[in-house]
């Protein structure tokens, strides 16, 4: 059982490592015209969140198929849904950084968190314990979301790839820009607007937010029977 675990553990990886690596010239150069919200966590702080985030994610999905004996036929709305999520996961770095799609790559991710919540929600019968690893990884995907969302509101597409064509850059390649959803090495501008704007950048209120549902999960999974052996 080792080999099944450390490759489904492992998995998640593959599109964080080759996103990190590809998107260094991204990072440098056309998020730097971009503005962004004061209220981003500090650069730093995304490799070792997504090391973390894709391990539990792998890891529950090896949970999740030993529980139910391998990919079989009940296996397949829950281990289904988690790969959809994977493939939105991965998919969309090259729409938001490659492409520079900011809308289309807000639809993504909230396309993506629904279906981290579905998968969720389909394997809480089967396994507790991997139910609680994505919890987190919801958190982190709303809070992404967010940050997708105010960089689209305060930035045009076109005027952003003027920029970056004025410069002397050249339109980047869709295919070959993956970060991690969420990974986004902000400079701290602040916008101005109404008081719901104002309130979401600060963030203070999502952030709570977000931090109440990942206890609440937690504790609602603690507290209640499970009919899984996880």
């Amino acid at each position: 059982m080792w080999l099944p675990m450390l490759g489904m553990t492992a998995l998640p990886h593959l599109g964080g490592l080759i996103g990190g690596y590809i998107t260094r010239k991204q990072v440098k150069t056309w998020y730097t015209t971009l503005k962004k919200p004061s209220w981003r966590p500090p650069n730093a702080a995304f490799p070792i969140v997504w090391t973390c985030l894709y391990t539990g994610m792998g890891y529950g999905s090896y949970l999740v198929w030993k529980e139910l004996g391998g990919f079989t036929e009940d296996a397949l709305v829950p281990l289904g849904l988690y790969g959809l999520q994977l493939a939105l996961n991965w998919t969309w770095t090259p729409i938001f950084f490659g492409a520079h799609k900011l809308k289309l790559a807000l639809m993504e991710i909230v396309l993506l968190t629904s279906t981290v919540a579905a998968t969720m929600v389909s394997w809480y019968p089967v396994s507790r314990t991997a139910t609680l690893l994505m919890a987190p990884y919801l958190s982190w995907l709303c809070l992404a979301t967010s940050l997708n969302y105010c960089i689209w509101r305060d930035n045009s597409e076109e005027k952003e790839e003027l920029k970056l064509l004025s410069a002397g850059e050249t339109s980047p390649n869709p295919v070959l820009s993956w970060p991690r959803p969420g990974a986004i090495p902000h400079t701290a501008l602040g916008t101005d607007g109404t008081w719901w704007q104002t309130s979401l950048d600060n963030g203070h209120v999502l952030i709570l937010l977000l931090w109440v549902l990942t206890a609440a999960c937690i504790l609602n999974a603690a507290v209640l029977p499970s009919s899984g052996v996880g």
